[in-house]
């Protein structure tokens, strides 16, 4: 789970924009597949609270909770500042039904963006 988790902040980090984002709020969830995909949300709230929800095939099922400080949750947010959501498309087509999906919601300057099958988006 946390290589996955890498991999998204680096196709987040891997485009820059002139825009000056400010995130304050952040939703992954990996959607279950037919097969034993992990299936789970972990949010990232202003507060510097984690939320973590293991639904299926994971390791930790249930919920658990963590805290970030200020500076660990400025420095978090901050990589995925660096990113224009405006520019996405809120749902992208996935080409096979038997595979999971990431699914990201994100408060940026005050506005939420919710996408869709993000990890069938653009590639960078």
């Amino acid at each position: 789970m946390m290589k996955f988790v890498l991999g998204i902040l680096c196709f987040f980090t891997a485009v820059s924009s002139d825009a000056k984002n400010k995130i304050t709020y952040l939703k992954l969830e990996r959607t279950p597949c037919y097969g034993k995909c992990p299936s789970y949300t972990v949010e990232f709230l202003k507060t510097g609270q984690v939320i973590y929800f293991g639904k299926k095939n994971t390791k930790m099922l249930g919920t658990f909770r963590a805290k970030m400080n200020k500076a660990q949750l400025n420095a978090f947010f901050r990589q995925f500042e660096t990113y224009s959501y405006g520019k996405l498309s809120s749902k992208y087509e996935v080409l096979a039904q038997d595979l999971p999906g990431m699914n990201i919601s994100v408060v940026v300057n005050g506005k939420r963006k919710n996408i869709i099958h993000a990890d069938a988006g653009p590639r960078f």
